[in-house]
């Protein structure tokens, strides 16, 4: 998916460190209720000039599907809508693969 996502002249940018919350400040994404200040989840389109092109917040249990993404990035026609988040439940493999995961410790 990332090759296909690249041809159409976007990047997939994954923010996991951002330690003086600088980024995730300036696109509006800090939660600071959370854990003393954590990004909110959500999905950036960014241009190739790295200008935001769309932003959607989502939450926890509500993600935009990957595929739905694609397809809108794909046919970029003038009033068309980016897909919008739907609900989404991890299966019962997903949360024991992060409870007994190293890295979820």
């Amino acid at each position: 998916m990332t090759s296909e996502i690249s041809a159409l002249g976007f990047g997939i940018a994954t923010v996991s460190v951002d330690t003086d919350r600088a980024l995730v400040e300036a696109w509006g994404l800090l939660n600071p209720k959370e854990r003393g200040g954590v990004a909110y989840p959500a999905t950036v389109v960014l241009a190739p000039d790295a200008t935001i092109t769309w932003i959607e917040y989502e939450g926890m249990a509500r993600r935009i599907r990957p595929a739905e993404m694609l397809a809108w990035l794909r046919v970029p026609s003038p009033g068309s809508h980016p897909p919008s988040p739907r609900p989404f439940w991890p299966r019962i493999q997903d949360w024991w693969r992060a409870i007994t995961s190293p890295r979820g410790r």
